[in-house]
């Protein structure tokens, strides 16, 4: 009998969005043994999906939770689910058809039980001409370019099969991480990274992939409508992508400068990469994240020299959002 999988996949006031992922789902050969939803938004939930679900023989969970918080809804999946391998998935995502058998058929091939968790990739919306030159902007960009050296899957020896399809991962994204049902019940994302938390997933990597058996397989793709992610204040998100990722530069990175040289080319770069797709394409999204990211690392900067010339500091500031 094939190992059974829990999706775990949290919304916020994306029906549609929802309703799509959902279904990608459920239109796998190979289906979950449970879907369980974690609604974080406004509007409720249709309640049509929960009878999709149970017609296609998938128990269907849905849990409230308040206020938003990316990391404290992915947690409360986890606590819940019950698979041999928990999937956390997004409501902005699709589900390409066989993507759960080849990622079972993944862990059934580590018979010794090494791996604890095995990561895809998300890719845009390949049908858009837009979104295949967002990927290979976002690579010339060097965007999120920084990894740990420390990684416990480092000193892993897999069997052939296996190493030929799996590699070491700069780091996974929150809407394509697998892991097997001991690291679910174990690890959790820090929520201390509240609202909707830009690099959550980088700082769960890094900080548990010390720890934990930690892999990437390429040819686990999940496709990611970009259009459906920009919602809310853009320079906020700017604001709270520089916060965030400093966070994670500070608690779970390999400590020295290189790590924050690295840091500041994936600063760089992002920024740069959202003001010119801003203004060749008419997206005021990302101009005003653009603006935001400049912002943050604007005060940063005063900050510091005020601190280097005796000023007083916001004991606040640095703290993760």
């Amino acid at each position: 009998m094939a190992m059974s999988v829990s999706v775990v996949l949290p919304t916020r006031d994306r029906p549609e969005a929802l309703g799509r992922a959902v279904r990608s789902i459920l239109d796998q050969p190979l289906r979950p043994l449970e879907l369980i939803v974690v609604d974080n938004g406004t509007v409720g939930l249709a309640p049509e999906l929960g009878d999709e679900a149970r017609r296609a023989g998938v128990e269907y969970c849905c849990l409230r939770y308040e206020p938003p918080s990316t990391t404290a809804t992915r947690n409360l999946g986890l606590e819940r689910a019950r698979g041999d391998i928990v999937l956390l998935f997004d409501d902005d995502q699709i589900m390409p058809g066989g993507f759960l058998q080849r990622l079972v058929a993944l862990y059934e091939q580590d018979a010794a039980g090494v791996i604890d968790g095995i990561g895809g990739l998300c890719r845009q919306d390949p049908r858009g001409l837009g979104g295949r030159l967002w990927s290979v902007a976002s690579c010339l960009a060097g965007e999120c370019c920084w990894r740990p050296r420390v990684q416990a899957a480092r000193y892993v020896r897999l069997p052939a099969p296996l190493g030929r399809q799996l590699s070491l991962p700069r780091w996974i994204s929150g809407g394509a991480i697998s892991l097997r049902r001991e690291a679910a019940a174990a690890e959790r994302f820090d929520e201390t990274m509240t609202g909707y938390a830009y690099s959550e997933d980088r700082e769960f990597c890094f900080r548990v992939g010390r720890r934990r058996r930690l892999f990437l397989a390429a040819d686990l793709q999940i496709i990611h409508d970009n259009a459906q992610s920009r919602s809310g204040d853009s320079a906020a998100c700017g604001r709270r992508y520089v916060r965030n990722s400093l966070h994670v530069a500070a608690t779970a990175m390999d400590r020295g400068a290189g790590t924050w040289l690295l840091v500041m080319h994936d600063f760089i770069g992002t920024m740069l990469l959202h003001a010119l797709w801003g203004a060749a394409l008419g997206k005021r999204w990302n101009l005003g994240f653009a603006r935001g990211m400049a912002a943050e690392m604007c005060s940063r900067a005063a900050a510091a020299v005020r601190d280097m010339w005796g000023g007083d500091s916001d004991p606040a500031r640095g703290r993760p959002t």
